[in-house]
């Protein structure tokens, strides 16, 4: 789990080539483009249940800043 979450977030901080992260990783190109994708979704989904993602209403925005 760990290695997981610190591949996505290695990724989104530094934003290298597909390639380049494979190879870091030890995977192919291909493997880095799925893992990149699912984890992205389930970070995104994670940060949206626990309150830490950006209301999209622009009201919802000003109450939290407001409070």
């Amino acid at each position: 789990m760990e290695d997981k979450l610190f591949f996505i977030l290695f990724y989104l901080k530094t934003y290298p080539l597909q390639e380049v992260i494979a190879h870091l990783f030890d995977m192919s190109q291909s493997q880095a483009n799925f893992w990149i994708h699912t984890l992205s979704k389930v970070l995104k989904d994670a940060l949206h249940r626990q309150g830490y993602t950006p209301p999209r209403i622009p009201k919802d925005m000003l109450d939290r800043l407001e409070n």
